[in-house]
């Protein structure tokens, strides 16, 4: 489904304000989409309610669909004070579909609809679960809003196959100098470039309803591998010939102007 030339993008950054460069990852999106583009405060507020329902996302057993269980008042605890921390959340995966319900209800009710695309960060590690049986790691949940993880690029996409050999050998510093920086850290400095590539995605699956494209150099394709992101999304030209005619004819749709 198209959405309309009155398109927003709302970009609610991740609670730790350094892991990206925000105002770049904006001027990105204003550019190549020709909308306006917001930066907005993380859209999660320390609470108990808040934090129950992030207790209640947590995945226990990623060989098994989340469980409907009453979260334990220390799991409770834990997800309040980690409301309030502008850090990573580390070693925790979480159903991103039920973390995408719960910020949709957090959203202001006039912006709930096609002419406004959400792009909410988080500072956790989401995943869903799939059809072989087990969770997988994302680095974005696409829908309504679009969830956004930076551990989730970080960890998602595998490295190389040597990092698995040498990681009880080496520090992960090590292995980074080591392996030639062929895969991503959480203070990496190409962090932000990856994450457009990202975003652009929401943007085709809100827009056109695929973010993805077969082409291994153009920044749709579903990397799978650290080494296959970081070739997508550092390489160019940025995208294939037919998703570049789309971005720009969408674009010229919103500003008015020919292709």
């Amino acid at each position: 489904m198209r959405s309309s030339k009155a398109l927003r993008i709302f970009i609610y950054r991740d609670p730790d304000p350094n892991i990206l460069k925000w105002t770049e990852l904006r001027e990105y999106l204003k550019k190549r989409v020709g909308c306006t583009v917001e930066i907005r405060e993380p859209l999660f507020k320390q609470n108990e309610s808040l934090a129950r329902a992030f207790a209640a996302a947590r995945v226990h057993d990623p060989l098994k669909p989340l469980a409907n269980r009453e979260p334990l008042p220390s799991e409770i605890q834990i997800e309040e004070k980690f409301l309030g921390a502008q850090k990573q959340i580390p070693g925790v995966l979480y159903d991103g579909l039920e973390i995408q319900r719960l910020c949709l209800g957090l959203l202001p009710v006039g912006e709930r609809t096609r002419d406004h695309l959400h792009l909410v960060f988080v500072n956790r590690l989401i995943g869903t679960y799939e059809q072989d049986g087990r969770y997988h790691i994302h680095a974005a949940v696409f829908g309504f809003p679009t969830l956004l993880s930076v551990q989730g690029v970080v960890f998602g996409p595998a490295r190389p196959k040597e990092y698995y050999t040498l990681r009880g050998q080496l520090s992960e510093e090590e292995l980074y100098e080591r392996l030639e920086r062929r895969f991503l850290v959480l203070d990496d400095p190409r962090l932000t470039e990856v994450v457009k590539g990202y975003a652009i995605q929401a943007v085709f699956y809100h827009v056109f309803g695929n973010p993805f494209c077969e082409n291994s150099q153009c920044r749709l394709y579903n990397a799978r591998w650290q080494e296959e992101l970081l070739k997508a999304q550092l390489s160019s030209p940025e995208f294939c010939e037919r998703h570049e005619q789309m971005l720009q004819e969408f674009k010229s749709e919103i500003t008015g102007t020919p292709c």
